[in-house]
């Protein structure tokens, strides 16, 4: 008896998280599907023309991802590109699907932190987002990196999370996880703490 409760109590949990998630989707705008869609059709068309092969670092990513003998950087980004390369996709199949992911994760993030009538932040990210669309197919790192840091930040100053602690020590992962995938990084975010603290 009591595992026929617990069973229809998860059933019940499911169709509530369910019907959550469809009535989120049915609030989506056109507008905002408009731009995903952009985004997608822009980076898989561009990479279905060029197919670009991973030449210089870039050509270093592609043949290290998932070979630790050959490790020497690129951190958890290049692992995060040794997932689709394992799956059998070439170079620019696999640096299209984390591209792509990344650069919807960060116009999802814009979009979440922008509650302004006319979202001009939302809309000046996909903006940029779409210049970015050539590299798409490029087994580059930077928008892997990028979303990390955009999400680490989001957790730090504007995601509802109830757990102060786990907001923090996830946003303080993601924040390693970015610098070791693009230790530039580690610069731009000291040059960061510097100009808040001048703020400040």
């Amino acid at each position: 008896m009591t595992g026929v409760l617990a069973e229809s109590s998860r059933g019940l949990e499911f169709r509530q998280k369910a019907a959550t998630a469809f009535d989120a989707l049915s609030r989506v705008s056109p507008w905002a599907l408009m731009q995903v869609f952009v985004l997608v059709v822009l980076g898989g068309l561009f990479g279905a023309w060029v197919e670009p092969e991973p030449f210089s670092d870039w050509g270093y990513y592609w043949s290290a991802a998932g070979d630790i003998s050959a490790y020497l950087r690129g951190g958890v980004g290049m692992w995060l590109l040794a997932i689709p390369k394992a799956l059998g996709f070439p170079a620019w199949q696999s640096a299209m699907v984390l591209n792509l992911a990344a650069m919807l994760w960060m116009w999802y993030l814009a979009r979440r932190v922008d509650t302004t009538r006319f979202r001009v932040f939302a809309l000046l990210t996909w903006m940029y987002l779409l210049l970015l669309t050539p590299y798409v197919p490029v087994a580059q790192l930077d928008v892997v990196a990028s979303a990390m840091l955009a999400t680490a930040f989001w957790l730090l100053f504007g995601a509802p999370i109830s757990n102060p602690r786990h907001r923090d020590i996830t946003a303080v992962v993601l924040i390693v996880c970015a610098v070791s995938t693009r230790t530039q990084f580690a610069l731009a975010l000291w040059a960061l703490v510097g100009l808040l603290g001048l703020a400040w």
